[in-house]
């Protein structure tokens, strides 16, 4: 081979060593971009998540105070219908459940 062969040769490797090389941070700098993007997207999605879960939340103690509202409003109304009750039907009623407990009756 002649010297200008050889000359010519390196001078290729050296342009496909140099294109190599911009291709490589090329390669770097889109991977670091697409990480930075997909640890932002990441964290949008955490961040709805916690938004989300706080509404749910919020949601169950609204409807678990609608539920405790409810069952006070009737035990409410059942202690005024209870109070109102004549003496006489409640020795009826403890009369027959005190004989039914005695005889062993026990329905």
């Amino acid at each position: 081979m002649t010297t200008q062969s050889l000359q010519n040769i390196i001078k290729v490797e050296n342009e496909l060593h140099a294109r190599e090389q911009a291709e490589q941070e090329k390669v770097a700098k889109w991977l670091h971009e697409q990480e930075r993007s997909i640890l932002a997207e990441h964290q949008a999605r955490l961040d709805e998540l916690a938004a989300n879960k706080e509404k749910i939340k919020e949601q169950a103690r609204k409807a678990a105070g609608e539920k405790a509202s409810d069952i006070i409003r009737k035990a409410e109304e059942r202690a005024v219908v209870l109070k109102e009750l004549d003496d006489a039907i409640l020795f009826r009623c403890l009369e027959k459940h005190f004989l039914s407990i005695i005889t062993g009756n026990i329905p």
